[in-house]
């Protein structure tokens, strides 16, 4: 009788060696796959389209937005502002306006850099392309102050906002001289002197971040204002304080009613919760006519939300 060569732990065996088999693959293919597609920021191109409106602006305005796309085709990038007729060369308001389709070839010419447009106008609707040549002048007057391997995206954003060397010299003096080249462009986008600089500071606000002074401006924080809460019995505030009131609406004469009704020693928060709650002086005086003499904020903001003031 033949002795028999099989072995139960043969099926197991070869089921180890496919998976480990099928281990290494992935991992190999993981390998290549990491090597071979790499995550890479693509690039945004310097030529797109352009699209301009002056249907709603007023005066010399014209909303002017740059599309363009990344060198790999998958992103979009648009950016848009208004802007004046007068930026551009070669553009007129009688073409603009025109009924008839106009054909246009217009440039806005700023020292980081042209944008060369080609494209058309109707009844005040415009489209075209556009090509983006930097300027090599101001590559290097930006090396000179530190702002190396600038990128094309950096060159048509300081076109777009009109950074210029001067600006950039100008808040150095002021003390802004540590701002990254994003800062550069946001403060001249956001249309940011030196002389609002030092209103804010002269208020007392001598704030250390563009943030904050780009945050300020576009809450329209002037000095105006901020006298203006001062006057309401409101001390040194924050910033933020300031913001908050000022998108609330809060008026020195609004504080004055409340605290002619008898609601004293207000803060921006009691001012603020008084004013989403539709506390006026005119319901207080409602309010002490139904009995609800000597009623602090807190027990009127219930009483109105209860509607049991009539």
């Amino acid at each position: 009788m033949e002795k028999s060569n099989y072995s139960p732990l043969r099926p197991l065996n070869l089921v180890v060696l496919i998976v480990t088999g099928l281990v290494i693959y992935v991992a190999i293919a993981l390998a290549q796959s990491t090597v071979i597609s790499p995550k890479v920021r693509s690039n945004i191109g310097t030529s797109g389209q352009w699209t301009a409106d002056v249907r709603k602006a007023s005066g010399d305005d014209i909303q002017f937005n740059l599309k363009r796309t990344s060198d790999d085709g998958r992103s979009d990038y648009s950016s848009g502002r208004t802007m004046k007729i007068s930026d551009f060369q070669g553009l007129n308001i009688a073409e603009i306006t025109s009924a008839a389709k106009a054909n246009v070839s217009f440039s806005l010419v700023r020292e980081a850099g042209t944008i060369n447009c080609e494209g058309t106008f109707s009844q005040g609707l415009g489209a075209g392309f556009w090509k983006f040549t930097p300027n090599a002048g101001f590559v290097s007057m930006m090396q000179s102050r530190g702002y190396n391997n600038l990128t094309d995206e950096d060159l048509i954003r300081a076109t777009f906002n009109n950074l210029t060397s001067k600006y950039i010299d100008e808040l150095k003096t002021a003390g802004f001289d540590k701002l990254t080249f994003d800062d550069l462009a946001r403060a001249a986008g956001h249309k940011i002197s030196v002389g609002y600089i030092n209103e804010l500071r002269s208020a007392g606000y001598n704030l250390v971040s563009m943030d904050e002074v780009v945050r300020a401006s576009n809450h329209d924080i002037n000095r105006e204002f901020i006298a203006e809460m001062r006057s309401a019995g409101f001390g040194q505030l924050s910033m933020d304080d300031l913001i908050r009131l000022k998108n609330h609406d809060i008026s020195s004469s609004y504080i004055g009613e409340l605290k002619a009704e008898g609601i004293s020693n207000i803060t921006a928060d009691d001012a603020i919760r008084a004013k989403n709650h539709d506390i006026t002086g005119d319901l207080i005086r409602r309010a002490k006519a139904q009995g609800f003499a000597n009623t602090g904020l807190d027990e009127l903001i219930r009483l109105n939300n209860r509607g049991q003031i009539k």
